[in-house]
């Protein structure tokens, strides 16, 4: 003889019900987000804007103009050659900087020294 727990099967279709919905409703969310959000972007793709970033972009400066378009960075610039991960690992190491501890002060003893500085100008 099965011995039975009254309600048992009640608790596992409660507890079924639940996970299902537990589910459920984040794909129902979803689901409905990506319809509202195609149906935004319809509407205003439909009244001549755009989502394209690079058609959002203004053109590129003259190379007059363009501090980029000198030949050292030129082709960093385009993406293009440039320097491995081991060369530019390599120069930043290179570069030291000054120490700052607690002990360092800022001196003024230069020639502008006790002279007043307009901070307005």
């Amino acid at each position: 003889m099965k011995l039975r727990i009254p309600g048992s099967r009640l608790l596992w279709v409660l507890v079924t019900l639940f996970l299902l919905l537990l589910i459920a409703t984040p794909l129902i969310w979803s689901w409905s987000a990506t319809r509202e959000w195609q149906r935004v972007k319809a509407a205003i793709e439909a009244e001549g804007e755009t989502f394209d970033l690079q058609k959002l972009l203004p053109p590129p400066p003259p190379d007059d103009d363009n501090f980029c378009a000198i030949p050292a960075l030129k082709d960093i610039a385009q993406g293009k050659g440039g320097w491995t991960l081991s060369q530019a690992s390599a120069f930043a190491s290179a570069i030291t900087l000054p120490r700052w501890d607690e002990s360092t002060t800022l001196r003024n003893d230069g020639p502008l020294e006790g002279t007043a500085c307009d901070l307005n100008a």
